[in-house]
């Protein structure tokens, strides 16, 4: 720490669904002058049980941690679109000043907690939670939410679950199958369900080759994590990443200019196109990313700026390809013309997307009391029939 050799990388957490970061992990890394990069593994020892120098250390991160949010938060104006877990041992939670601590890092470095997540481990806070209840209702009045750590390694009960203020669980890397016949499958698919019915989300770790993204696609697995998507990343390489992802995430300000080029806005006035651009929001969306499954109508209509998009039968069959659409189009409109017919298709990026979305019901509201984009609308359907 003297020597300023310790930094914390971050490695993007991912939504599997369509590759969008939602979070960042911070991750420890000593910068040995001849030994090169050290994993925690390699200098902290068991998490479990820490000693005197690992606790500093920790405390250190979460400062250093602190104050990084705090300058990403003042370099994209004053949000941060994500959250940013590290691992943190029940040791340092449950220190008598560590919530006073935690407050004046917020104060100080102008972030609001919600934006952290913390990671522990089920043998840290299986046998320990009674320790953890004042700790956890601070944490919780904060907005911080703690994240299950390497789940499924152990026993896996989630009775303590309840009452702490867990928001996820993440699945150990050893769970992570390649294939639907793997031991693993089951064990994921059950531990899946049964964290979706107590309301936790799931991050699966240790994500390395397409089709482990595949079958934990399949399986229901929100979330991932691993070199598959990125490695983990230094602060710069991560601040580039956390602003792309700001820019997806962040929806369109007053700029009916933005609007005019989609054929749908057309000949629109001003005052139209300024509240319609106040109910959009821009998003980039990567190839190969399902945007309509069949049986979910959504709640949301999609206006297709660039690229294209196929449309399928079975999302889980090839073979039963309908047809291919170029932009201008807009994805998902027999959610309004026709409800029924959304049930028998499935949409899926053929290339890298930029479109525009909008409520479903606030489009009808457009469309009952904007004869033009009611025209203009028709006559797209009338393009696609053709």
């Amino acid at each position: 720490m003297e020597r300023g050799e310790f930094q914390l990388h971050y490695q993007p957490i991912v939504e599997l669904e369509n590759s969008r970061i939602v979070g960042f992990e911070a991750l420890l890394r000593w910068m040995h002058p001849s030994r090169g990069v050290l994993l925690p593994a390699e200098f902290l020892g068991s998490p479990d049980r820490p000693g005197p120098d690992s606790l500093a250390l920790i405390r250190w991160a979460l400062r250093e941690l602190g104050q990084r949010i705090g300058r990403w938060q003042a370099g994209l104006g004053g949000t941060l679109p994500v959250t940013v877990s590290m691992n943190m041992p029940v040791a340092v939670l449950t220190a008598a000043d560590f919530i006073r601590e935690l407050d004046t890092l917020s104060s100080e470095n102008g972030f609001e907690c919600h934006s952290l997540r913390f990671e522990l481990t089920e043998d840290q806070i299986r046998d320990r939670d009674a320790a953890l209840t004042t700790t956890w209702r601070q944490l919780q009045e904060r907005g911080v939410r703690l994240i299950i750590d390497n789940f499924g390694a152990g026993d896996s009960p989630l009775n303590f679950a309840s009452n702490l203020p867990v928001c996820a669980v993440k699945l150990d890397s050893s769970l992570v199958s390649d294939t639907p016949s793997h031991p693993s499958h089951q064990w994921v698919k059950t531990i899946l369900s049964l964290a979706h019915s107590l309301g936790l989300e799931c991050i699966a770790k240790g994500v390395e080759r397409p089709d482990q993204l595949r079958v934990l696609r399949q399986l229901g697995c929100e979330y991932g994590q691993g070199h598959w998507f990125y490695h983990p990343q230094d602060q710069d390489a991560a601040f580039l990443l956390l602003s792309e992802a700001a820019q997806q995430l962040h929806p369109l300000e007053l700029d009916a200019s933005s609007l005019r080029p989609f054929e749908l806005f057309a000949s629109l006035e001003e005052q139209d196109l300024n509240e319609i651009a106040r109910h959009c929001k821009e998003l980039a969306v990567p190839a190969d990313t399902l945007l309509i499954r069949e049986g979910q109508v959504g709640d949301r209509i999609y206006f297709l700026q660039e690229g294209s998009i196929a449309i399928y039968r079975d999302s889980r069959d090839t073979q039963k390809f309908l047809m291919t659409l170029e932009a201008p189009t807009v994805v998902g409109e027999m959610a309004i013309v026709d409800p029924e017919r959304i049930r028998t298709a499935n949409v899926r990026s053929v290339t890298p997307l930029r479109l525009l979305s909008m409520p479903i019901a606030t489009f009808v509201s457009f469309l009952r009391r904007l004869p033009l984009l009611a025209g203009n609308f028709r006559h797209l359907l009338a393009q696609r029939s053709r």
